[in-house]
């Protein structure tokens, strides 16, 4: 009886240690190399130097500017909002053959720490027009959330990853500029359910809704 009362502390600890997290996750983009300075101003427009992201369940939140994508994984449905229209699209979430780019994922050994959580580095290679290149996700394997939510994020391009990525280094081909995004604030603790909502008098765009692999 004794080894049963053994396993059974150590699935208990197991379950512990894969509680999921909940809370909000700010990062904070910086360009890097060469032709940084020329193509600030492009790369900017198109992509805003700050994001958060929400966590609650089986759901994330995404602000980036005046936009936010929600992906609500019990209703398979993606929402986003425009705030500076206040208008909302809704759409069915893609399907997992289709939502994600399934890059080619490597670990390596290198290990650093960022905001006291432990991060490990993975090497995923993505395939573009140009040729697959690579992206470096160091990941907190403590931070653990739906794997649904870790593999739709825009920040892993589909990379199915053991944890919540707090820094990730994205070359783009052909240039001498790379992103690099850093957790620079983490947050523990269930957010307002309402920040999984389209706020009170926003209007659904139908004339953008998406067909996301219906």
């Amino acid at each position: 009886m004794r080894w049963r009362k053994v396993i059974g502390l150590a699935l208990l600890g197991a379950v512990v240690a894969q509680k999921r997290f909940e809370g909000m996750i700010v990062y904070q983009m910086k360009l890097e190399g060469a032709a940084a300075a020329q193509l600030e101003g492009y790369i900017r427009s198109q992509n805003p130097d700050r994001m958060t992201i929400y966590y609650r369940g089986n759901k994330s939140r995404t602000d980036m500017g005046e936009r936010s994508v929600i992906l609500d994984l019990d209703s398979q449905k993606v929402i986003l909002i425009q705030h500076n229209l206040k208008t909302f699209t809704v759409s069915p979430l893609p399907k997992a053959d289709t939502a994600t780019q399934n890059p080619k994922i490597t670990k390596t050994e290198e290990k650093s720490k960022i905001l006291g959580h432990v991060v490990e580095k993975y090497i995923a290679e993505l395939p573009t027009p140009l040729g697959s290149f690579p992206i470096e996700i160091w990941v907190a394997p403590d931070l653990i959330v739906a794997p649904d939510l870790t593999r739709r994020s825009s920040l892993t391009r589909g990379a199915g990853v053991p944890g919540l990525p707090l820094r990730i280094v994205s070359e783009f081909p052909g240039m001498e500029v790379r992103m690099v995004m850093t957790s620079t604030k983490i947050v523990e603790g269930p957010p307002e359910a309402s920040l999984f909502r389209v706020p009170e008098g926003y209007k659904e765009d139908l004339s953008l809704q998406l067909d996301l692999g219906r």
